[in-house]
This record gives C-alpha cells, structure tokens and sequence, in this order.
C-alpha cells in the first residue's frame, strides 16, 4: 500500500513554519541550533527580548563580517513585535522562536534592507544573516509584566480618539469571580458588579488596571481583564468586592461607552473645564476680545446659586472673575 502523506510541517498563525523557509519563498531561512521551551510564541504587540549577532556572508575563503552585534554590547535588545520597529524579516522570524531558542536566520534583501541597503554598514542588495537568541518576552496582554493582570481584547472599538487624562469616563463593568479558594464566601462564577461606572482617569478612583487599558481604548471597545493577588483586592471603585473574599482571581469586562473631556485649564488645578458640548471650529477668544456667553455658577452639585444669561464681557481685562475669564478664552464657539 502507498505511504501516508508526511505530516505538515509545524507552524505558527497558520502560515509560517517554525524551521526552514519559513516564509515558502526563500526570503527567511531559519535553521534552530538550540531548541526553546514551552510551546508558546511572542504575539504581535508583545516587548521580545533578543540577542543576536548580524553578519555579512562571504564567499570562501574570506570571512563572513559582523556588522553588528548586542552580545559585543553585552545587552539584549528590546523591540515590540509587528510593529515595524525592526527589518522584515526580524519581525517574522522572532515570531517563530520559543524561550531560550537560539537560531541562524538568513534574509533575503526583500526581508532586510533591500536594494537600498543601509550605508555604511549595509550595501546595496545585501543578503544578511543573523545568529538570534530569543531570552524572552514581555505578553502585551500581561499588563504589569508579573501576571497580576492578563488582558484579552473582545471588542476593538471605532475611531482613533482615546481618553485623556483628567476624562470622565463612562464604562460598562461586569465583575465577577473566576476562581474561588475553598472556605471563601465567594462561588466561582459569582456575578459581584454589573452595572455602569463614571470616574475621571488620573485621579485614583478606579483600580490601577483600569486607568492603564482605558487609556488605550477607544469608544465602544471592550476588554475582558483577569485579576490576581494584589490586583484583585478591594479598592478605589471596587467597594462591592468584599474584604474577605478569599478569591484567587477577579475577571472585570470593561465596554467603554464614552467620555467627557477634561482640561487642566490654569496646569494648577485653578481652574478645571470639562467639555460637555464641542463647539465648533478651532478659533478661539484673545486678549480684548468681546465674548458672549451663559453660565451657572454652583458649590459641588448643589443648584445653581447664580445664572447669567447672555453675559457679554472683553476677555482678560478684569471684568469677571479670574476662573471664568479662563474658562472662556479656551472655549471654541458654540
């Protein structure tokens, strides 16, 4: 009877395999001369750490030449994968690599420098090839680098806009425990939060987690964030996690439905604006300049103790209060 098929070769993103041509066209030829351990491979957005040394082959008898090398530096070299921080084929080979791995990695110009090279060391055309050690990686997902917190991106939201610091923020929490210690008055799975949280980023009223993912999420994205240890303690807009939970892990999924912006007016805290309709244009009030304008004036959240309709004054001559004078020379017409 005939043979089998020989198996596929092993592969990473479904595309490119670990050792070989990696990328099938020749452009990355990637030989393992030290395996890694483990099976898990840096993902786009992570930090890798590498050392490496890069030289210029040559035909026999002359000697291949270093163009470059981190280990004469005694220093790893730090970059964030895929996102075109490093050559081509960088990129594509470390994404191939497991912890530890030590390999020669042989790049066509298309996947180096290509017909530009990189004077002085780098000439024209030049294939290059690279002896790689992958020491590790810092996960994107691993937001503290000590697995206290681990993201996961449900949702990637619209836009290109992220909230600032100082924003007011409105965020949809569902919170609930994934694991529960034996003896603990918490059951797995228990829903602790589920509702609608406002909180000003850069004022410790959300968990440190929090500030760090909202920062970089754009309206309508949602993220799913499994808490540890100190990450899972009650705090800042967590009261409804009980003390003695005896939880060894907290999920919180996070959907942030918008924001209000927030400006740092006089950089004292003076004076603090918070956007609450965009105006139009960008044009906006200078010195001596007539504005008109309505405002209510109030202590915290009381009523209005005085309302002006229509006030029509000139821009920093002294007519109304400081604050307000401010306020209104960074305001754009509405």
């Amino acid at each position: 009877s005939p043979l089998p098929p020989p198996p596929p070769p092993m592969t990473v993103d479904n595309a490119l395999r670990l050792d070989g041509d990696i990328t099938g066209d020749g452009g990355v030829l990637k030989t393992v001369l030290t395996p890694g351990s483990g099976a898990s491979h840096p993902e786009p957005g992570d930090e890798v750490i590498v050392h490496y040394t890069g030289t210029l082959p040559a035909v026999p008898p002359a000697e291949p030449t270093v163009f470059d090398s981190s280990r004469g530096r005694d220093a790893p070299f730090r970059f964030k994968l895929g996102e075109g921080a490093v050559i081509k084929g960088w990129d594509i080979a470390t994404k191939t690599m497991l912890k530890g791995e030590k390999a020669k990695v042989v790049l066509a110009p298309s996947y180096a420098y290509g017909d530009a090279g990189s004077p002085p060391k780098i000439p024209p055309g030049a294939t290059l090839e690279f002896e790689m050690e992958l020491i590790g990686w810092v996960s994107h997902k691993d937001l503290f680098g000590d697995e206290g917190v681990i993201k996961t991106v449900i949702a990637e939201g619209e836009g290109w806009e992220r909230p600032l610091d100082l924003a007011e923020v409105q965020v949809n929490v569902e919170a609930y425990a994934v694991v529960a210690r034996a003896g603990g008055n918490l059951k797995k799975g228990e829903v602790l939060f589920s509702g609608k949280q406002t909180f000003s980023l850069g004022r410790k009223e959300c968990p440190e987690a929090w500030e760090k993912v909202l920062r970089d999420m754009k309206k309508g994205a949602k993220v799913k964030l499994v808490c540890d240890g100190k990450y899972a303690k009650p705090g800042p807009g967590t009261i409804y996690v009980p003390e003695d939970m005896f939880a060894a892990k907290l999920a919180y999924e996070l959907e942030l439905v918008g924001w209000l912006k927030v400006e740092d007016v006089t950089k004292d805290g003076g004076v603090v604006k918070k956007t609450l309709t965009e105006g139009e244009g960008w044009e906006r009030p200078n010195d001596g300049a007539r504005v008109t304008i309505s405002a209510k004036l109030r202590v915290g959240d009381a009523a209005p103790f005085l309302v002006h309709e229509n006030l029509s004054f000139k821009v920093n001559t002294g007519i109304v209060l400081d604050g307000l004078d401010r306020a209104s020379q960074s305001m754009t017409k509405n």
